[in-house]
């Protein structure tokens, strides 16, 4: 895939974000413990009210797993859904990081949002934490009746090191037979292995995700984790790698220009297509990796997001007990 061809600048919000960590000489992520990683916070507005946000668990592979459900109204028949998979990495992100983000998709998409909480590496390496979103999802998709949703109208979404989650929870579901989600939203996804594409060298470093920093993440999640004979990672890993993407949800894909994962979100979207999936890509060429919750691109890109899943869920009959 060529890299774009002229340079657009970079969105204000994402300069003032990379100016705010230079003020505070914030070092390298790879050169950080992971628990000083955790520790860093982005500041965020507070995010819109609520009918009811409720902390509670769902069983998982290894125990409990910790989930936050947002209800942004109290809704008169079985309500849609959108189960939402942090990013982060798969190192660092926690619901309370992610608290805001969900608020906005649960008003942008009038749906109940449920965050999930799934087991972080290295503590945790692959497959932990899709076996923990694949858990989480089959769980509530297998109780909705009593908690008031809709098992027809499940989405699922994720950034980063999330949205190479619910990508691959819909490769592991298509693989199982498991009841699919009806739309995936994947925002600047992880969707291959470190370096692969050129937007790898363009936004090596200075726009916050870099190349080492990736490098750092992976090699935390998936430890000494080798290759098939044919060279292949696990496709619920690098879902770019899977042999055919047909069958699996229509899909949003949100890609920024300044990140290294630019290159591999893009060619996911076209290979969705290429397999007859109806997908829209969505870029946004003046923003860095992370830009969700910051500024006014990510609030277009909700809105954006809400839009989709409103289509969706509309076209999609709702099943009233």
């Amino acid at each position: 895939m060529e890299p774009l061809q002229e340079r657009p600048p970079l969105a204000a919000e994402a300069r003032a974000t990379l100016d705010l960590l230079a003020s505070i000489g914030m070092p390298p992520l790879e050169t950080m413990s992971v628990a000083a990683a955790r520790q860093v916070q982005f500041p965020k507005a507070p995010g819109p009210d609520m009918a009811a946000v409720e902390d509670t668990s769902v069983p998982g592979p290894a125990g409990p797993i910790p989930v936050r459900v947002f209800r942004p109204r109290v809704f008169d028949q079985p309500a849609p859904v959108l189960v939402y998979l942090h990013g982060g990495g798969w190192v660092v992100g926690t619901l309370d990081g992610y608290d805001l983000v969900c608020r906005q998709l649960a008003v942008a998409g009038d749906c109940i949002v449920v965050s999930v909480d799934y087991r972080l590496a290295p503590e945790h390496r692959y497959p932990a934490a899709i076996d923990d979103c694949v858990a989480a999802f089959e769980h509530l998709q297998a109780t909705a009746d009593a908690a008031g949703l809709d098992p027809s109208r499940f989405a699922v979404a994720g950034d980063s090191a999330g949205g190479n989650l619910a990508a691959a929870l819909c490769l592991r579901l298509r693989a199982t037979g498991g009841i699919l989600p009806c739309y995936q939203v994947l925002y600047y996804p992880v969707t291959d292995r470190p370096g692969a594409w050129p937007s790898y060298t363009e936004n090596a470093c200075g726009y916050l995700l870099t190349h080492a920093a990736m490098e750092w993440f992976w090699n935390h999640y998936t430890g000494h984790l080798e290759t098939s004979p044919d060279d292949r990672w696990p496709e619920d890993l690098t879902p770019l790698g899977a042999a055919t993407l047909a069958g699996v949800p229509p899909a949003l894909v949100v890609t920024a220009g300044y990140d290294p994962l630019r290159d591999e979100g893009e060619q996911y979207a076209k290979r969705l297509r290429d397999a007859g999936v109806p997908t829209l890509l969505r870029q946004y060429p003046g923003q860095i990796h992370g830009f969700l919750g910051l500024g006014s691109d990510s609030l277009d890109c909700i809105a954006a997001t809400g839009e989709e899943l409103r289509r969706v869920f509309a076209s999609t009959s709702p099943l009233v007990r």
